[in-house]
């Protein structure tokens, strides 16, 4: 399956400023998860993630008003799956850890 609107989207990254130093990242831990063309990433890191698939990686470069100069990212995409109509009314991934009543 390909990462389109509407999918959830589990990935693992490596952010890194212009002198390569790490922002943040999560290769170690579990994947972040995000529900495709919702707008709840960076539009450039959205629109650089449409069209890939489980396994696939890539390194993106940009400019972020927040944050001085250029930053480089580094993605592997480890999952990708619809999304439920209950995660695209609540704008987010269901967490496995969520009991019946969870309003996550």
């Amino acid at each position: 399956m390909k990462v389109e609107n509407n999918t959830v989207v589990s990935l693992h990254y490596v952010m890194k400023n212009e002198a390569g130093e790490i922002l943040d990242e999560n290769m170690q831990s579990a994947p972040v998860e995000y529900i495709h063309g919702i707008g709840k990433i960076l539009p450039v890191l959205e629109r650089s993630l449409g069209g890939m698939s489980a396994g696939d990686k890539k390194s993106i470069s940009f400019e972020d008003a927040q944050i001085t100069g250029l930053i480089h990212m580094d993605v592997v995409v480890k999952d990708v799956r619809v999304a439920t109509e209950d995660e695209l009314n609540n704008g987010a991934p269901k967490k496995d850890d969520c009991a019946p009543d969870c309003c996550c």
